[in-house]
């Protein structure tokens, strides 16, 4: 199967989280695909269009570019027009439905998509909520925000459990708020951790300020080397369905203001808030990847995390925290982490390599695509694309992708305009 997989990265890849280089590799796990990278940052040259592919993929980092401001990405859609009039199998991969839904929407019409992966499935009032004015053909199929990739994994290594460097860790940053109220649990988590282990003797690395924020595989390194790790639910409890919300609090601290609660509330009314858009997040399958006791405030974790079987469980206000972390059982607690990494990892049901075989279930069974018959020099010229892209991803230097249009170019693998 030929995939062109189209993205939009603004600087290099080291700087992506794991969980998103993963998300956009995903396709790595079959044998059978081929996948060609395209960065729509870089525009998208006359030949890129011309490439006979089975399935285009629009990456998550790609609709993201939805929340941009609205003239500007109008123009840079027009540039995307031809994936609309391609005759491949679509695939939208969107994440933070919640926010510019009413875009998302008329994005996923506009490019003619034919299958949408959501996150809210599992969640039918935030689905209807998000995707009300949907009018397309698409078919929509459940999925999470990231999985498992074992083929970066280090050993949990269990029996050395015990001698882990950090007894807790945590890292979160303060949310903008049009995530809304639930968006600062985050910040306020960091703030009670400081509180409850205080006078305490237990190693710790906790920090929700953006600098000691761990990227790349220093995060998956992060984890392995403490017992425990904290966090909630990802997600909001914000609808912002037009953006309304979002360029309103933007365009104040433009202006040097920061808006309260209270006055996003008398703007836009209290509806825009209170939403339930809680779902796993990647770091939670992280953590059990790398056999991390997770204490986490209480949640459905979309369906997957089960309270005292796979995390330790907290109140939502925070309220017993400080006893939870007093009365630790660290015995107890190796079990829990260890009950998750055989559920969640061991059983690879939550792997990136999983979720790839389901899309290409649904890709033949459901749409009945097969991978089309090219000349010999078309499939080289694909094959070079693609070996190509992989070099410009495992670089790090997603931004230079318009440098190898020469090389192609010169090498006679493509047409020339």
């Amino acid at each position: 199967m030929r995939v062109l997989i189209l993205f939009k990265c603004l600087g290099s890849n080291s700087r992506l989280r794991h969980s998103v280089y993963a998300h956009l590799t995903l396709f790595e796990n079959r044998d059978d695909y081929t996948c060609i990278y395209w960065n729509v940052a870089n525009g998208c040259p006359g030949w890129l269009r011309k490439i006979e592919c089975d399935v285009i993929v629009l990456h998550t980092t790609l609709l993201s570019a939805r929340y941009g401001l609205q003239v500007a990405y109008d123009d840079w859609l027009k540039g995307l027009s031809w994936v609309a009039e391609s005759q491949s199998l679509k695939i939208a991969l969107p994440q933070d439905e919640r926010y510019f839904s009413k875009q998302l929407c008329a994005w996923l019409e506009r490019f003619k998509v034919d299958i949408v992966f959501s996150v809210l499935i599992h969640k039918p009032r935030a689905f209807e909520k998000v995707y009300k004015s949907y009018h397309g053909p698409a078919k929509f199929f459940p999925c999470l925000t990231g999985y498992i990739d074992k083929k970066s994994l280090p050993d949990p290594e269990f029996t050395r459990w015990k001698d882990r460097k950090y007894d807790i860790a945590y890292r979160a940053k303060t949310l903008p708020l049009w995530i809304g109220r639930a968006g600062q649990l985050k910040k306020q988590i960091n703030d009670k951790l400081e509180q409850c282990l205080s006078g305490l003797d237990l190693v710790y690395d906790i920090s929700a300020d953006v600098k000691d924020t761990k990227l790349g595989t220093d995060w998956l390194k992060f984890l392995h080397n403490a017992k425990l790790i904290a966090g909630c639910e990802a997600g909001g409890s914000g609808f912002d369905e037009t953006g309304e919300v979002t360029r309103y609090i933007n365009n104040q601290k433009s202006k040097g203001r920061f808006p309260t609660f209270a006055e996003i509330d008398s703007k836009f009314g209290p509806q825009w808030d209170g939403h339930d858009f809680f779902v796993l997040g990647p770091r939670h399958l992280e953590a059990a990847a790398t056999g991390t006791c997770q204490l986490l405030v209480e949640g459905q974790y979309s369906g997957v995390l089960k309270r005292g079987q796979h995390y330790i469980p907290v109140k939502k206000d925070l309220s017993d925290l400080c006893d939870v972390i007093k009365n630790l059982d660290w015995d107890e607690a190796q079990e829990i982490a260890r009950k998750a990494y055989c559920d969640l990892v061991l059983t690879d049901k939550y792997t990136y390599a999983t979720f790839a075989n389901i899309v290409h279930s649904i890709i033949a069974d459901e749409y009945s695509v097969v991978a089309m018959t090219l000349t010999g020099q078309k499939i080289k010229r694909f094959k070079v694309l693609s070996k190509m892209t992989k070099l410009i991803n495992r670089a790090g230097i997603l931004t230079q992708a318009p440098h190898l249009c020469k090389l192609w170019l010169k090498s006679k693998l493509l047409p020339r305009q």
